[in-house]
């Protein structure tokens, strides 16, 4: 699990055992008991299941094609993303690894990834261009960085990055030096997947970071992540403590 510190991790042991009204758990639970006869129906590995690989969840939702509404298999897909949430485990609600990084040394589609030349930093905000995601396709996106405190800063670790490995701006944005050759960092490496996990999210809450915000770095395009904002006895007075009064044309 992420780090927290103590009051932070009292705090989201609190938010968590509030998070869903009993309504939207018993809806939640049978969503999830469907998903589960899903991957028992089709033999799919234990590994595969807990957390949701990306294609086993596509598969599930293809199996409703034709016989369910779309609103109702979006029901489905936002209980898994929420019991993956409530216990910490990875969701593809960030910038999904395969945009970043390929799966091999030769890529079959090496325009999708970016290049050092889609980098941008300046001292406190660094920005990536994808040149392609699911969603978007040949229209891209822009990722975002903003500057942390060591050790978690990546404007820090990108700039240490470009200057050990160096390489032209045509290269991918994570290749590196082993010894003459220039090689391309692949998930197989030494990253399994990465996430927008419980623990980052709720710490920029409890930070003071606007909702909008939380929600536009993790690219999220529906409102499911506001089940933090069920407890709001924490939250909520970051947001609406001591208002200013002086409204003279109400």
């Amino acid at each position: 699990p992420c780090p927290l510190s103590p009051s932070s991790s009292q705090r989201l042991k609190q938010a968590l055992n509030g998070a869903l009204a009993p309504s939207t758990t018993k809806g939640y639970c049978r969503s999830i008991r469907r998903y589960l006869l899903f991957c028992e129906q089709e033999h799919i590995p234990h590994h595969l299941r807990w957390p949701a690989d990306e294609f086993v969840l596509c598969a599930f939702a293809a199996s409703h094609v034709g016989r369910t509404s779309g609103a109702t298999v979006k029901g489905y897909i936002a209980a898994i993303r929420a019991w993956h949430i409530l216990h910490n485990m990875p969701w593809n609600g960030s910038a999904r690894l395969s945009y970043l990084l390929p799966s091999s040394q030769s890529p079959s589609e090496p325009s999708h990834f970016p290049l050092r030349s889609h980098l941008s930093l300046t001292a406190s905000v660094g920005t990536i261009t994808l040149p392609w995601t699911k969603t978007t396709k040949g229209k891209g996106a822009t990722l975002t960085l903003a500057q942390q405190q060591q050790p978690t800063d990546p404007l820090s670790s990108l700039k240490l990055h470009l200057a050990t490995s160096q390489a032209s701006a045509s290269s991918h944005l994570f290749s590196y030096r082993e010894g003459n050759h220039l090689r391309l960092l692949t998930k197989q490496v030494f990253l399994d997947r990465h996430s927008f996990r419980i623990g980052g999210t709720t710490e920029l809450l409890l930070s003071g970071v606007h909702p909008d915000i939380v929600k536009a770095l993790g690219r999220w395009s529906s409102d499911v992540f506001l089940v933090y904002w069920r407890f709001l006895s924490d939250l909520a007075p970051l947001h609406v403590s001591n208002l200013p009064t002086n409204r003279s044309h109400f």
